[in-house]
């Protein structure tokens, strides 16, 4: 089931699995399960029963996102008497697409009145993690009389999502199916007690609670000056950004606090409530709270959302996120004492900023470094450029790990850190990798262990499922076995380091000297490590021996629509962009990821290997792209260069234009200016000698210093 669910939409499949609901049970469908996960099933022209063991063939699609398989009647068989899988114990704030379509178990409090939904009643329960939603579809099937606001529930429900935003990371609820799913019922502060046996008690007043609690996303969504109660983890305490500013999460988000003095201590880890005023601040949504916050105790952080650098929007502002990436410049120390830099993984660049009070040491943090950082995604922008200035603010110096210095490229085979192994069955092989790439030549791969980083994964127009690379060599793997690649990496996106085993050398991609292979279908075949992924090369000096995977920097030449040249160390290298989605180039200079090989050297990029350089990287590439001395000009403290041909072509056009404008002024004079007088009248005298004030001046030109981008000297 999971390998269904990881397939692209419109791909026709079947699956086996138990019917965890009946066909009519939502909207939607009904749901049918394995081991391994569910997925809805909405039938035409048929249906199917509870508890029955399916064999279910159609086409994979998305409802609303939530992950969909329609057939019709006739694609449907029952072939025995099928069994509930044991449902997967969760945070309700921990409720995701990973247990979307099977039975899932929560326990907390409602956290305010019922909703009523077209799909049935709907109930907000929080165990300090976040806020989930939980929709009785059959309201004659669930006794709600003790459902009250701050009573405990436990219960059993499948999980299904309805988003409506697109952002598809929305919209998750737990649906009880029956009164047996209701396992415990209970008033606040107080032991659950079977849900039968509850006695109603009186509904709280209101003015006990004026106002509702709101989940975070809608808060976000309120309007400027609206009053909210919203109820969340602290993840940002006062202090780091600044005294006043800290974030707090749920399961639908996260919003910045503006807070004053009346608030209190707000540390890292606490759950809290808060009443708070919407507003913006640089660009990031924000609540401004002047009372005290209610403390209800401590919880476990949200789950870290893992983002590419050029990818983050404004769906991840405020969440706790993690990025991997290299350093487009040293980190420098401003004189407030913050430590700031960007990181790029080939998508693009995300600042990182390390409040003062963190007292981060930046000597290491030198350019073409690879760290690991998490934090909060913070925002600073202006009203003109909302989806700019997006930064990464660390709580403490343990949210950044050096994975690979700029002088020392992580090997494939250095040991994985411990605790950050996942696998296809949960596990690691516990053995560690023991061969590079470079054995993947050998005649007999059996028993090997490789380490390697997936650095692309699927590319059809390549036909192929992935690239691995380990520093020093590209294989690919075979299309037949992306199936197996794509259950076991979910929802990560490379770079990921890997451990392979079992490994089936097929051939080699046409066209091309890289070898392909088949994963290996063992349980501990493929495991995702803890690795440092291996960098990209940053020079192209040896393709020509061996295919590499390269990231560079330079200035784009040529007007084709799939094949440019990027120009890089005085060379020009052809680029193939095989991308089925990507049509239009970016302009001046560029940031290449992809694989670099033969002789010439060409690059074939895949879709997002064509980035605009950051600013920064174009600085630091100019030299190069230049190919002259960088010089350092001591009156503006920037780099020049000694004879730029740009410059040289520049200084030409302003003197052309100088003269220009000179002989237009002398013209304009001659004919039509007032010092000058009409052809006199024939026999009257002519004196050439200038009256005051007709003095000819030249006209003057000043040339004054522009910044280069965005104010910068």
């Amino acid at each position: 089931m999971a390998t269904a669910r990881a397939l692209p939409n419109g791909t026709r499949v079947t699956i086996e699995g138990t019917a965890l609901t009946g066909s009519s049970f939502n909207d939607g469908g009904g749901y049918v399960a394995d081991s391994t996960g569910g997925v809805a099933v909405l039938v035409t022209d048929g249906s199917f029963e509870r508890g029955a063991l399916l064999r279910v063939t159609g086409t994979l699609d998305d409802r609303f996102s939530q992950r969909t398989i329609r057939v019709t009647g006739a694609d449907v068989s029952v072939i025995g008497e099928g069994s509930d899988p044991s449902p997967t114990a969760r945070a309700t704030g921990a409720i995701d697409e990973s247990v979307e379509g099977g039975l899932a178990r929560i326990s907390g409090v409602i956290t305010g009145s019922p909703t009523k939904l077209a799909a049935g009643l709907a109930f907000d329960v929080d165990d300090g993690s976040g806020s989930t939603r939980v929709i009785l579809v059959s309201l004659s099937e669930v006794d709600t009389s003790s459902w009250l606001r701050e009573a405990r529930v436990d219960l059993v429900g499948v999980v299904g999502q309805r988003d409506s935003s697109g952002s598809g990371s929305v919209g998750y609820r737990v649906q009880p199916r029956d009164a047996s799913d209701v396992i415990s019922v209970g008033p606040p502060n107080s032991s659950p007690s079977a849900s039968g046996s509850v006695q109603p008690t009186a509904s709280p007043d209101a003015s006990e609670n004026p106002v509702g609690i709101t989940s975070i996303a809608d808060a976000r969504m309120a309007p400027k000056n609206a009053r909210v109660r919203v109820r969340g983890v602290v993840t940002l305490p006062p202090g780091i950004v600044d005294p006043v500013s800290a974030v707090i999460q749920d399961g639908t988000g996260a919003i910045m606090l503006r807070v004053g003095d009346a608030v209190g201590s707000l540390p890292r880890g606490s759950l809290i409530e808060v009443d708070g005023v919407r507003s913006t601040k640089s660009g990031m949504e924000t609540l401004r709270v002047t009372t005290p916050a209610r403390a209800l105790g401590t919880a476990v952080e949200p789950d870290v959302r893992t983002v590419r650098t050029g990818a983050v929007a404004e769906g991840d502002e405020a969440r706790l996120v993690s990025v991997r990436g290299a350093l487009v410049t040293s980190a420098r120390r401003a004189s407030s004492g913050t430590v700031s830099f960007e990181i790029d993984d080939g998508s693009g660049p995300l600042r990182v900023s390390f409040g003062a009070s963190l007292a981060v040491e930046h000597e290491l943090l030198t350019a073409g470094a690879w760290i690991e950082v998490r934090g909060v995604l913070g925002q600073e922008t202006t009203g003109a450029l909302p989806t700019r200035g997006y930064r990464v603010w660390p709580r403490d110096a343990s949210d950044m790990r050096m994975l690979a210095e700029a002088t020392d490229p992580a090997p494939a085979s250095a040991a994985p850190d411990q605790g950050s192994t996942a696998s296809g069955s949960g596990e690691g092989s516990g053995s560690g990798p023991t061969e590079a790439l470079g054995a993947v030549g050998r005649d007999d791969l059996t028993g090997l262990r490789i380490g390697a980083t997936l650095v692309v994964a699927a590319w059809p127009e390549l036909g192929i499922a992935g690239v691995l690379w380990d520093g020093e060599r590209l294989v690919a793997i075979a299309d037949e076995t992306a199936g197996r690649l794509s259950a076991v990496i979910g929802a990560r996106r490379p770079p990921l380091a890997l451990e392979l085993g079992g490994l089936r050398a097929v051939g080699s991609l046409p066209g091309t000297s890289i070898p392909v292979v088949a994963l290996g279908d063992g349980p501990d075949d493929l495991t995702i490590h803890g690795l440092p992924p291996a960098p990209p090369a940053t020079s192209l000096s040896a393709a020509s021996t061996s295919a590499k995977w390269v990231s560079i920097v330079g200035r784009l030449s040529g007007d084709g629509s799939s094949e440019r040249e990027i120009i890089f160390s005085g060379r020009h290298v052809t680029i193939e962009r095989q991308c089925d989605d990507e049509h239009a180039w970016p302009d001046g200079s560029v940031a290449i990821t992809g694989v670099a090989l033969g002789e010439p050297v060409r690059l074939i990029v895949p879709c997002g290997g064509v980035v605009a350089a950051p600013i920064l990287a174009r600085a630091m590439s100019a030299p190069v792209m230049a190919g002259t001395p960088a010089t350092r000009d001591p009156r503006f403290g920037r780099l020049t260069h000694s004879s730029d041909p740009g410059r040289l072509l520049a200084a030409g056009l302003l003197g052309l234009g100088s003269l220009v404008i000179a002989v237009g002024a002398v013209l304009y004079r001659r004919f039509h200016g007032g010092g000058i007088d009409p052809e006199p009248a024939a026999g009257t005298p002519v004196s050439h000698e200038p009256s005051d004030g007709d003095a000819s001046r030249p006209p003057t030109l000043s040339l004054v210093r522009v910044p280069h981008e965005r104010g910068s000297p």
